[in-house]
Order: structure tokens, then sequence, then C-alpha cells
């Protein structure tokens, strides 16, 4: 059996507002992602609000389709939604922990997952400058530049998504927020979100 070889960035790679650039001009000829985000800004705009089932079973049903986020029973996550105290507020003050709220899910009396890059893109969608979206190619790419450059003192490990299940959303948030002032990068989080995960795809898919 022929053992696959680790992929890694170029060697002395640098995130720049030029990359950055680069890539989100390569985004608008991705067809198929450009047309998803068209629809679902539709969709979230139509349905700003997220106390009445049907409009938030909408919403997480055609996420979840989209970005392949990986919850095979909906209805549980509209759920667990629509019971979220005060949640329209709480989006829009941009409370970091309403993602983590939103990720933990009971599936059954006997069953509860998680689902983080759900949660994240679910709250990005809703107010994008405040929540950036959670991705495994971004996890890749933040991790291998950690370990390089240390652009910050949080741990990006092999267990980071178990390592949020205690720490929370903010951890990530802080991670992204760090990457940013390290290398003086002046982007939205949905721009930054779009190169990285390119970036991560080019690299580690």
């Amino acid at each position: 059996m022929i053992k696959k070889s680790k992929r890694y960035l170029p060697s002395g790679y640098l995130p720049t507002m030029t990359e950055i650039s680069k890539y989100l001009t390569h985004w608008t000829t991705l067809g198929n992602y450009v047309a998803q985000e068209s629809a679902l800004k539709m969709l979230y705009s139509a349905y700003p609000n997220n106390t009445n089932l049907d409009e938030v079973l909408v919403k997480v049903a055609t996420l979840n389709d989209f970005y392949s986020t990986n919850i095979y029973s909906v209805y549980p996550v509209a759920v667990k939604i629509v019971g979220i105290p005060n949640i329209d507020s709480r989006l829009k003050s941009g409370d970091k922990t309403l993602v983590d709220d939103i990720a933990k899910v009971s599936i059954s009396s006997s069953q509860t997952k998680v689902f983080y890059s759900f949660a994240s893109k679910y709250c990005s969608h809703h107010i994008p400058n405040s929540f950036p979206i959670l991705d495994s190619f971004v996890i890749k790419v933040l991790k291998e530049l950690n370990q390089r450059d240390k652009f910050t003192s949080l741990s990006i490990g092999s267990k980071f998504i178990d390592s949020l299940k205690v720490q929370g959303y903010s951890k990530y948030k802080q991670i992204i927020d760090d990457f940013m002032k390290f290398y003086s990068l002046s982007c939205t989080y949905k721009e930054l979100d779009r190169y990285l995960w390119q970036l991560g795809k080019d690299y580690f898919k």
C-alpha cells in the first residue's frame, strides 16, 4: 500500500492582501459557489428572523445542502434554533456564544451532535461581519502557518474541534482576529473565508 505524502503550503508562503485579491478574483469564476451564495443571501434576507420554524427549516436545509455540512436530520437543528431565547438580538449583537448554542443539538434522547461548521455558517449568513466561518480547509491552513509563524498563542492542534467543545467558538474567532492582525490584513471575515478556503483546497484537498 502506497502511503500518501502530506501536503504543505509553498515554502515561505505569506498571506497578503495581494494574495487575497487574487483568490477573490478567482472565486468569482466559480459559478456554482457564486450562485449558491447569491441564493443564500436572498433567502436569509427574505427570512431574517429565527422564531418561525418553517422559515428556519428552509434556511437550515438549504445551507446544509449547498455546503454539505453533514446534517442528516435538519428538523432537530431547526427546532433547536427556534427554541434559543433572544436569538435574533444575540445575532445582531454578534454574540459569539450563540454559535456554541446552535452547534450542540440533541438528535435523540441518547445522542447529541456538535455541528460547529454549520453553526458558524448559519450565523455568518445572517451577520457576516461578526461571525467568521469555521471550515476544515481553513483550519488546516491556520494550523500550518501557526506552526511556522506563531501568529497566535492559542493552540490549533489535531483535535481542534474537540477543543472548541470546551473553549467555545470564541477561541476560533480570536485565532482569526490574531491571524488578520499578525499579517496586517484589512479585509472582511467573508473575504478572508473565501481566500483561506480556496487556499486550503489548493494545497490540502
